[in-house]
């Protein structure tokens, strides 16, 4: 297992599956609901898919 996956505590299959299903969750951008709506502000759209 990746290092990085050991020091966040994060089991490799959980990882693998949240890879695979990125573009379903969100689409071009991941984040903090926060921060998705702050560089939506800054793009001049009003949301992006994953910030709710």
């Amino acid at each position: 297992m990746p290092k990085v996956l050991l020091t966040l505590n994060i089991e490799e299959a959980q990882w693998l599956e949240s890879i695979m299903r990125f573009r379903q969750q969100y689409s071009n951008f991941a984040g903090s609901k926060q921060r998705l709506k702050q560089q939506a502000a800054s793009n001049d759209v009003k949301w992006y898919k994953g910030a709710g």
